[in-house]
């Protein structure tokens, strides 16, 4: 199983995060979004910064790693010829 990690810098501008579950709900709903997945999302750590305001690092779901490839296969089209064309 692979696990992958993310880190995210979060910034309150309008002063809106009342403590820091607010900021973990944040992290939770972006790593969900960078992970392409509505399973729960660890968040590892968080970290307060002068610039910015929080550093947040994300763990995504496990994922069974693979070697094949995805490939979706489109309409088959079928190629005609009318008349007068070669």
């Amino acid at each position: 199983m692979l696990k992958k990690s993310r880190a995210f810098i979060i910034r309150d501008d309008k002063n809106k995060f009342s403590d820091l579950e607010d900021v973990i709900k944040v992290a939770r709903a972006l790593g969900q979004e960078a992970f392409r997945t509505h399973e729960h999302v660890n968040v590892k750590r968080i970290w307060p910064d002068n610039d910015y305001d929080y550093v947040v690092v994300v763990e995504g779901p496990e994922q069974e790693r693979t070697n094949r490839l995805d490939v979706r296969r489109g309409k088959k089209v079928k190629n005609v010829l009318t008349k007068g064309e070669d």
